[in-house]
């Protein structure tokens, strides 16, 4: 078979029906003729390219079976008995850390629904307190603070207490009393 196109198709039936066209491609240097023999050699190429095939197939098998990987030996019935076990108890565990889970989340989600209802009550709280002054002032008729003074409201001017304030009211007793002495 040395000097054919190893992967070029082959049409077999022609070689096989009419015993003139070849059944392998031909390499381009080499030419055969028609005539005697020329079926002889045809049949005698057809054998070699069966050969041929058959030895390709057979080391492609050796091949294939070769690199095969080899099975894992069967583990015995106490192997398999344990890695169920473990299989069962990584089992649990995850159900009990589902729990826990789902435990934490029901709990947190009581903790913000109170949050929550503590703050609506705070500001309801708030609200009303606002309301209630704001009656009360309405009923006493103040006025609400503004930015500046409020109107009508004027700062009272105390006099300072101190020395000489008493100093004054005391001199003019005094003073009204030794009058009074001296006419006398």
């Amino acid at each position: 078979m040395s000097g054919y196109a190893r992967n070029a198709p082959v049409d077999m039936r022609a070689a096989l029906y009419n015993h003139q066209a070849e059944s392998v491609p031909r390499p381009l240097s080499s030419h055969r003729g028609y005539g005697a023999g020329a079926v002889e050699a045809a049949d005698e190429r057809l054998v070699e390219e069966v050969r041929a095939r058959r030895a390709a197939r057979a080391t492609a098998s050796a091949a294939a079976t070769t690199t095969k990987q080899p099975q894992p030996p069967q583990d015995s019935v106490a192997a398999i008995e344990a890695k169920l076990g473990d299989a069962r108890k990584q089992r649990a565990a995850a159900k009990r850390q589902y729990e826990r889970a789902l435990a934490l989340e029901k709990k947190l989600e009581r903790e913000h629904a109170k949050a929550v209802e503590r703050e609506k009550k705070r500001k309801e709280v708030e609200t009303e307190k606002r309301e209630k002054a704001r009656r009360r002032e309405r009923a006493l008729g103040i006025k609400a603070p503004t930015a500046a003074r409020p109107e009508g409201i004027r700062k009272a001017t105390v006099p300072a207490k101190g020395g000489a304030v008493r100093r004054a009211a005391t001199e003019r007793k005094t003073a009204g009393l030794s009058a009074s002495f001296l006419e006398e």
